[in-house]
């Protein structure tokens, strides 16, 4: 099985509906979650027949941000548990295989609500005893050598992040290939990369 999260910064912009297809066609996932799609269902429905998946689920933007969705290729593969405006999470049904959970999440991008996701992470494990994945974007980072730029994340946020991350008992999966998933400002003197997801 192969799972997709891509934080897509509006699926409303002229070359992210192609790059999605691209990316389905290329990797062939079984399931794929979007973060910051700031969109609302009826354009993710769209998405999803336009991409030949038979699932999807999603939570509406709120104004000019947020937004989040799960789709999966098969039509009885994905059941969902439970969601909040920071997450979906799913029961995974593969035929022959032990059922298993995946959480979409989305962590607040303003750094003055990085405890209201962090209390969300708190809760999440205690919903289900299934094996669990998590992925998405956390907009949160484990170590200061996860982002490069001119300033550096405070301490005490690396510190909350991790504790809680520890907390839950969750587990960095390595990341390969160029060591960040975020950037502004690219080639311009403040620019910034985070290591995110």
């Amino acid at each position: 099985m192969i799972v997709l999260s891509w934080n897509c910064r509006g699926l409303g912009h002229t070359r992210a509906v192609p790059n999605l297809r691209e990316l389905v066609k290329t990797r062939r996932p079984t399931v794929v979650f979007l973060s910051e799609t700031l969109v609302h269902s009826n354009k993710i429905e769209e998405i999803r027949i336009s991409l030949g998946v038979d699932g999807a689920y999603s939570i509406d933007c709120e104004g000019r941000s947020g937004g989040i969705a799960v789709l999966w290729r098969y039509s009885n593969m994905c059941t969902i548990l439970n969601y909040s405006r920071n997450h979906i999470d799913v029961k995974v049904s593969e035929s022959g295989q032990e059922d298993w959970r995946l959480t979409g999440f989305y962590g607040f991008p303003e750094t003055t609500r990085c405890r209201q996701s962090w209390a969300l992470i708190r809760e999440l494990p205690d919903l289900s005893t299934l094996p669990w994945y998590m992925i998405g974007d956390f907009n949160d980072i484990l170590n200061q050598h996860e982002k490069r730029g001119l300033i550096n994340r405070p301490e005490w946020m690396i510190r909350g992040f991790r504790d809680i991350i520890t907390e839950s008992d969750l587990h960095d999966i390595p990341l390969k290939g160029h060591p960040f998933t975020w950037e502004r400002c690219r080639g311009q003197m403040y620019s910034v990369e985070e290591e995110l997801d």
